[in-house]
Formats: structure tokens, sequence, C-alpha cells
């Protein structure tokens, strides 16, 4: 099966993938897809097998993706993180026990990470020292190394565990270590994207509606 693209929230493009096996699936006659492809977040993810009904994890391997196309979709603007990443996937597609279980990210190459003029603007307005100090070392540094384990439930919590090692870039001989937790849910903030772009659609279509309306206008 090959598929240009499809959009979910995010471009999917140049799909390929081997089917065989029976539909309806059941154990003993199992539905297997193979040799899984497809280019997205400005990298490529493969699988490379993937059987209904599932009974082991299908592993996503995630390479070459970029940090600005995933902040990008994620429409988080705050931070500028330039670079690549790969990570490996373990996934369920049914959400049990989770539908990512202990999987990995790590940094393809050294990274640059900025924090926007107006997040840096609000901290010091209105945040104590300690978090002034803190912004300050963030910003502006290059990430030697970064490795990541995260984990999606079946409600879709997102927990994402990182480790850097970084260099202040006007400090060429300062070295931070810094551990970051994240916690989000990821299926509202797909719900966010996907409201975001109806908007934008509605908005689109009254635009064009009053220009048609004046066109007839016109005419008249």
């Amino acid at each position: 099966v090959n598929i240009d693209e499809v959009n979910v929230g995010l471009p999917i493009r140049d799909i390929h993938v081997n089917v065989s096996g029976y539909y309806p699936y059941h154990r003993n006659k199992p539905l297997n897809l193979n040799k899984l492809t497809m280019n997205l977040l400005d990298g490529e993810l493969k699988v490379e097998s993937f059987s209904l009904p599932q009974l082991k994890p299908a592993y996503l391997e995630l390479a070459h993706i970029r940090f600005e196309s995933l902040l990008e979709v994620a429409q988080y603007q705050q931070i500028d993180l330039r670079g690549r990443a790969n990570a490996r996937l373990p996934f369920w597609l049914n959400g049990l026990p989770c539908y990512i279980c202990n999987g990995e990210l790590q940094q393809e190459s050294p990274s640059t990470l900025k924090i926007s003029k107006e997040i840096m603007d609000a901290i010091s307005k209105s945040s104590g020292y300690s978090e002034q100090i803190l912004v300050y070392l963030l910003n502006d540094t290059t990430i030697n190394e970064l490795k990541s384990r995260l984990d999606l439930t079946k409600s879709g919590d997102l927990t994402l565990k990182s480790q850097l090692k970084m260099k202040l870039n006007q400090q060429a001989n300062a070295l931070l270590n810094f551990n970051y937790n994240h916690k989000e849910n990821l299926f509202q903030l797909w719900h966010l994207i996907n409201t975001g772009s109806y908007v934008e659609q509605d908005i689109e279509n009254r635009l064009y509606q009053k220009l048609d309306n004046q066109k007839l206008d016109n005419l008249k």
C-alpha cells in the first residue's frame, strides 16, 4: 500500500506498508503490516512489523525528527529548540497497558536552546530570584547531550523525563547538568490543535463568503 499524504493535525507523507493476512482477523489468522515507513516532522518513522490482534509491542523507530517541527505542531512558541532527535517507542494500539511504555528519545547531534523574549521579560518581572537565575542559565545554550524517557498512558497522560548536559554559549567554560520533568495530556493538546484548525477554517470560510456576497452586490 502506498499513500502520498495523510493529514491528522500534522502532515504525514510517502507512506509505504506491506499488508498480508486476514480480515476480519483473529489470533490464529492475524492481519500483518510489515516494513511500514513514512515521513513526518521532517524525519522518518519506521515500523518493522505490526500484527492485529496485537500480542506484542510494535516498535516505532523515529529518525532525524526536527525539534522545530515538533514545537510547531504543538504550537509551543515559548522556546526555540533547534536540532534533530531519534527515538524508539514501544507502542500498543489499544493503550493497554499503555500506548507507549518506556520509550527512549535522544538527540542526534548537539542542539541549541533559546527562550523567547516574552518569557524572559515575564519571569524577570514576576518571578523570584532563583527562577530568574535558572532561566538566564538555560537561555542561549548548546545541548551537548539529551536523553529522555517517555510514557503515554491510556488516558493520554504523557510523562517525559529528560537529562541534559549543556554549555552556556556566552560563557565558554560554563557547563550545566539539567534534569527536566514534563507532564501533559496529549489528547487535550491534540484537541486544542484541531480546534485551532477548525477556527482558522471557519474564519476563512466567513471571509470568502463575505467577499462572494460583496461581488453579488456589485453585480446588482
